[in-house]
C-alpha cells in the first residue's frame, strides 16, 4: 500500500490515567511488555501500511519522536504532526466543523 498513509491520533494529557501519567506520556505507557503506542503501528504494519503520521501535542512531542525515531526499529516510516486543538478551540470546534468547515 505504498500510497495509503496510517494516522495514529496520540494526543491528549492521561489525566485520567494520574498517576501512572505523572512525568510521562500516556501512549509511552508500557502495556504488556511495550509502550501502548506500539500496538496501533503494529496493527497498520499488519496491514501492509507503513508509512505512518502520529499526531501528538506538542508537550508530548519530544517523547514521542524519541521513542519512534525513523520508525526504522519498527519496519515502518514514521512522520509527526504537532496536534492544533488548541488552535481548533479558539475557533470554536466542534460548533464549526458541524457548520461545514472541513480541516
Amino acid at each position: 500500500m505504498a500510497n495509503v498513509v496510517g494516522v495514529i491520533l496520540a494526543g491528549g494529557t492521561g489525566s485520567r490515567l494520574k498517576p501512572l501519567t505523572n512525568g510521562i506520556n500516556k501512549n509511552i505507557l508500557p502495556v504488556g511488555n511495550k509502550p501502548m503506542l506500539l500496538y496501533p503501528i503494529e496493527k497498520l504494519k499488519e496491514a501492509g501500511i507503513t508509512k505512518i503520521c502520529v499526531v501528538t501535542g506538542v508537550e508530548h512531542i519530544g517523547a514521542v519522536v524519541g521513542l519512534l525515531r525513523s520508525g526504522e526499529d519498527y519496519g515502518v516510516d514514521t512522520g509527526f504532526k504537532r496536534s492544533q486543538m488548541a488552535l481548533l478551540r479558539l475557533w470554536g470546534w466542534p460548533k464549526t466543523l458541524s457548520a461545514g468547515i472541513i480541516l
